[in-house]
């Protein structure tokens, strides 16, 4: 109840602020909505327990924010604060009960990521720096809640674009990739081919690396299989085939299968161990190329 008061208290006075700056041309208002920008941040995090008032908080503090000064530091502020009010709209909609409820909220959170595009651009064009190339997190978990937002509402032109923004940048890391293929296929997101899509690339990249993590490479082509597989539109064979012509999965089997280092094969069995799916289909279609070690059927 207390909150609900504060934040019925912080609305009037963005409200006051905005018709101040408005009747007087915007003069000396910027260090109240500072003040009051303050106050809502702590507030948003006393609350972080309580979604629905964490993202109502960081909303008002993005919005006295914008009310300062533009400089470098207040455009951070706004980042930062419609970033978390987004993470925090995306909360909200898993944990309401009711479709309807859900789909305003993730909508909600479409609106604070699309926001925070802007700032970000405005940033980049204040300091004159790639916001990409610098260590800030932020462009990547933007990318993610928009993406997230994307697949839940259905928007499927908007978000192949996103997953075309992703894969076209090579610095897009496993995790990201990972991240979006799972995000594809979380209910009530069904988009099977743009899941197919992050896994292939994040394979690809899996095998650029000289020295492989084989139980992360291994789970990411147990998920691709499985998608494959898990296609209904063309028969069982058709699938056997179309997952074996996935060329990133035929070249982490070359590669293991040309390595003769035992506790490598043994690696291996112990990552396929976990993900069957992969090491049945390749048994299925290439018996006769594995070698003793990797032949064992552990199920």
């Amino acid at each position: 109840m207390y909150s609900l008061q504060l934040l019925t208290k912080l609305h009037s006075k963005e409200n006051e602020l905005l018709k101040k700056e408005y009747d007087n041309h915007g003069i000396n208002i910027r260090h109240e909505a500072l003040w009051f920008m303050k106050i809502a941040w702590n507030l948003a995090l006393e609350n972080s327990k309580v979604s629905s008032c964490t993202e109502q908080f960081f909303t008002l503090c993005a919005k006295f924010s914008s009310l300062c000064d533009m400089d470098e530091n207040s455009l951070v502020r706004q980042k930062t604060c419609l970033l978390m009010a987004a993470a925090a709209a995306l909360e909200i909609a898993r944990e309401q009960p009711e479709f309807d409820d859900k789909k305003q909220a993730w909508q909600q959170a479409l609106e604070h990521a699309r926001s925070c595009k802007e700032v970000l651009k405005q940033l980049q064009e204040t300091t004159k720096k790639d916001i990409g190339s610098t260590n800030d997190p932020s462009p990547v978990l933007l990318l993610l809640y928009e993406y997230e937002a994307l697949a839940k509402l259905g928007h499927n032109k908007e978000l192949e674009a996103v997953m075309n923004q992703a894969l076209a940048n090579p610095n897009t890391e496993i995790k990201t990739l990972d991240t979006l293929a799972a995000l594809s296929m979380e209910p009530p997101a069904q988009h099977t081919g743009l899941s197919k899509r992050a896994l292939h690339a994040s394979i690809q990249k899996h095998l650029q690396h000289t020295d492989i993590d084989v139980n992360k490479c291994s789970k990411a082509i147990h998920s691709l299989v499985q998608l494959i597989l898990g296609d209904n539109d063309v028969s069982v064979a058709s699938n056997v085939q179309d997952a074996w012509s996935h060329k990133a999965i035929h070249s982490l089997v070359q590669l293991i299968l040309g390595d003769n280092d035992v506790s490598v094969a043994s690696n291996v069995q112990d990552a396929w161990s976990q993900y069957g799916i992969a090491i049945k289909l390749l048994e299925s279609t290439h018996k006769q190329s594995y070698p003793q070690s990797c032949t064992t059927d552990p199920w």
